[in-house]
C-alpha cells in the first residue's frame, strides 16, 4: 500500500453495517495503491472476510466493477504455483 492519500488506483472497500437492527447501510470506504496489481492482491489477501471490494478506479478513467475484480481475484488464485 502506499502512503496514506497516495497511489493512482483507489479500491472502493464496502464493510457490513455495524448496528443491522437499525436499517443502517453498509459502509464504502476506499484505499490507494500505486498499481492495479497491488490493488488486486490486497483485495483478493488482505481484506476482512465480512469486506468486499466493490470497484476500482484507475488512471485514464479506468473502471472495474465488483464481477470483474472477483474473476480476476479467482484467476490469480488459480494461477499461483502449487504448494506441493
Amino acid at each position: 500500500m502506499t502512503t496514506a492519500g497516495q497511489g493512482r488506483w483507489k479500491l472502493l472497500i464496502q464493510s457490513p453495517s455495524t448496528n443491522l437492527n437499525t436499517g443502517e447501510q453498509p459502509h464504502v470506504g476506499y484505499s490507494r495503491f500505486s498499481s492495479r496489481e497491488k490493488a488486486l492482491k490486497y483485495a483478493g489477501e488482505r481484506l476482512a472476510p465480512d469486506h468486499k471490494a466493490i470497484r476500482m478506479y484507475g488512471p485514464n478513467g479506468v473502471s472495474i466493477d465488483e464481477n470483474e475484480i472477483e474473476n480476476e481475484i479467482k484467476e490469480r488464485r488459480a494461477n499461483r504455483p502449487s504448494a506441493a
